[in-house]
């Protein structure tokens, strides 16, 4: 009797290490499957949307202001030392990604250096504090053409400067 008890004892211990080890199997070799799909849309479009004279004295335009994409150019007479033009520059961030301005890049021409053409912010502000236009809003520039009033050189005729100005957008 003790040899058939000892047999059933092994028997029954031998199955339960069978079984044992089949869950352990079952367990370790489940394998686990995830599917997804992501879609990223995303529209970089920063743009000057609109030029406005603002103010002005002793001075017109030589051409009506002009703007693509993100440059615009000014060109300006002015009559006598202490005459201006001034114009709201509108840039609009139609996108949906933030964007952040790098650099303002000047190119001037005209020979007269008692004419001076200004940008607010001016491109060392922009230098140090890189501003962030949001997506789907706006800023303004104010671009300035002025003939210094204490200017004591006057030549005999109208002074003409043009400028064009390349605001340097970037993801923020």
């Amino acid at each position: 009797m003790k040899s058939s008890k000892k047999k059933s004892i092994l028997l029954g211990v031998l199955v339960f290490l069978v079984l044992g080890v089949a869950v352990a199997y079952a367990t370790l070799s489940q394998s686990l499957t995830i599917n997804g799909t992501a879609k990223v849309q995303s529209d970089w479009k920063v743009e000057i949307t609109n030029i406005a004279k603002k103010a002005s004295a002793s001075a017109t335009e030589a051409a009506d202001p002009t703007y693509s994409a993100t440059t615009a150019s000014f060109s300006v007479n002015l009559e006598k030392p202490g005459a201006y033009i001034e114009y709201d520059v509108t840039v609009e961030n139609k996108g949906t990604i933030d964007a952040k301005l790098n650099a303002i890049q000047t190119q001037e021409t005209g020979t007269y250096d008692d004419v001076v053409f200004t940008i607010t912010p001016s491109a060392e502000t922009v230098n140090t504090t890189k501003p962030t236009l949001a997506a789907q809003a706006t800023t303004t520039f104010t671009v300035r053409a002025e003939w210094v009033a204490s200017s004591t050189v006057a030549p005999e005729e109208t002074v003409t400067r043009t400028v064009t100005y390349t605001l340097d957008y970037v993801q923020a």
